[in-house]
């Protein structure tokens, strides 16, 4: 992350452009089964951004379950990749692009609940996937979400991985080539019911932390990296006196200091929390939060959807059917957009953004879990 000094005699704000969003050509996409987690990564190298969605069937252990490949015709309408969809174990909850195996092209990880393992799929550079020699890769009870990141500093991906009920963040170290082991010291402590989990250098000492969310203890954990790839407390984010049972996490950089910040869903309560970080690992609540959005929300993204300099918000709300857009004042205040919210269907459980059509702004996918929909939004800008 880099921060910029300007010098200035006089401030003034930018002019933002409009929040409003509507449904690009062929949204939404009709699936056969219903939606789970959505990522947007460019899987075939060819510049724009593709879609891969999770395809969930339930906790029923041998449903082959999927996850479903998408590409972009370069003008944001997706069609399914004629190898999709992709075997995955029971329960696909999550989605991770990263290039595990070094060869320069986006891999899937997917973290499955119910099979208590992550299947990885290899790129063949074209958007083809075949699972990894090695996957899964198993004894993940409850695996809910998992970071790509380097933990050891050796230049490679390494896996972070929540445990729902086992209660517990495994570290899986990347040995360069896409195979996993372990961790010596994994797992690390006992994490109350992690659901999501995120990375950043909190602490600005050049090596990667992790922030989980604690949805029934109603707390963020943040986990310091020691420089090796072991992890220590250093304090908890106690959300209780502003939003309950934290569900999804983003990292941003909210009030444009160069320091990571990050943003609560807090399911129960209906709001989200972002919490500023002093630049050495502290984060604490902003003082204008939380901020009041849909009914449960269940996960959310960071982006300049009105194209003003600083990072918004977006989040899907599970029982209220829509996507909340929170606007950044600049300076980490947030507030609802004029146009917000927009609508996504019957309970949405996944969003993700970014320029899908190419025109230079941010634009929304987001999974309808009852109507078996994945809803596109182009960012009229």
């Amino acid at each position: 992350m880099i921060a910029l000094a300007v010098a200035f005699c006089g401030w003034l704000p930018a002019m933002a452009a409009s929040t409003d969003f509507d449904p690009a050509p062929g949204s939404p996409k009709h699936l056969d089964r219903s939606p789970g987690k959505v990522a947007l990564a460019d899987l075939d190298g060819d510049g724009d951004l593709d879609l891969a969605v999770a395809e969930p069937l339930g906790d029923v252990i041998g449903d082959n379950d999927h996850v479903a490949i998408f590409m972009n015709n370069g003008a944001g309408r997706f069609a399914a990749r004629s190898t999709s969809p992709e075997s995955t174990g029971d329960n696909p909850s999550d989605i991770e692009p990263a290039d595990i195996d070094g060869d320069g092209d986006l891999d899937l990880v997917i973290p499955n609940y119910s099979s208590g393992d992550l299947t990885i799929l290899v790129n063949n550079g074209l958007g083809n996937f075949s699972p990894r020699s090695t996957s899964p890769e198993t004894g993940y009870d409850t695996a809910v979400a998992v970071a790509a990141v380097d933990v050891d500093g050796d230049g490679d991906l390494d896996l972070a991985v929540a445990q729902d009920t086992a209660k517990r963040v495994a570290i899986l170290v990347n040995n360069g080539l896409g195979n996993f082991r372990p961790r010596f010291t994994s797992p690390e402590l006992a994490i109350a019911d992690p659901h999501d989990i995120v990375a950043a250098d909190w602490d600005e000492d050049g090596d990667m932390d992790l922030a989980v969310a604690s949805v029934n203890a109603h707390w963020v954990s943040v986990l310091y990296n020691t420089g090796v790839g072991n992890y220590v407390y250093r304090d908890f984010i106690t959300v209780r006196q502003t939003g309950n049972a934290p569900d999804a996490l983003a990292v941003l950089d909210a009030n444009k200091d160069g320091h990571p910040d990050l943003a609560v869903a807090n399911r129960t309560d209906n709001t989200v929390s972002v919490m500023l970080n002093n630049g050495h690992g502290l984060l604490t609540q902003r003082t204008t939060g939380p901020e009041a959005v849909g009914l449960r929300p269940n996960d959310l993204t960071a982006a300049d959807f009105d194209g003003d300099g600083d990072t918004d918000l977006a989040v899907v709300n599970g029982n209220s059917g829509d996507a909340t857009i929170l606007v950044n004042n600049g300076f980490g205040n947030y507030s609802a957009a004029p146009t917000s919210p927009e609508g996504i269907g019957r309970g949405p459980v996944g969003v993700a953004s970014g320029d899908i059509d190419g025109d230079g702004d941010p634009d929304l996918v987001a999974s309808a879990f009852n109507d078996f929909d994945v809803v596109v939004l182009r960012n009229l800008g």
